[in-house]
């Protein structure tokens, strides 16, 4: 009966670790969601800065405060979209470690709950049995 009660035990930790996966999955994916908008803004003004520089060039020497407003705004866009590249790698790696730590854990303890200090010696009298 010790095996029937470490297995349902097993099985409630894995059902809340399927659990917490799950929730997990859902934030995440909103959190994709929100990147994927912000990058949508960062085309978008990417398109418009490009327009702008084109106008700018076209306009020439009279435009060169303007070009250089652009080179700037040019650079704020690049580290937005490297500072969304951290937060995002970032995040994939503190999962990734999450989740192998539960993973672990849940391993562990599955184990440890099956084992039962009786199934060694059995195991030993069992070997020696067959030497005999």
């Amino acid at each position: 009966m010790g095996q029937l009660d470490g297995f349902h035990s097993a099985e409630t930790r894995l059902d809340k670790v399927a659990s917490t996966l799950e929730r997990k999955q859902c934030d995440l994916q909103q959190h994709l969601s929100d990147i994927e908008g912000q990058l949508v803004v960062l085309d978008s003004n990417r398109i418009a800065l490009e327009a702008m520089q084109k106008s700018a060039e076209a306009m020439g020497e009279n435009g060169s405060s303007l070009a250089q407003s652009l080179d700037h705004l040019q650079e704020k866009v690049n580290s937005l979209y490297a500072d969304i590249e951290v937060g995002l790698r970032t995040e994939d790696a503190k999962w990734a470690e999450d989740l192998a730590t539960k993973e672990i854990d849940a391993t562990e303890n599955l184990v440890s709950k099956m084992q039962n200090p009786h199934d060694t010696l059995a195991e030993i009298d069992q070997i020696l049995a067959k030497k005999q």
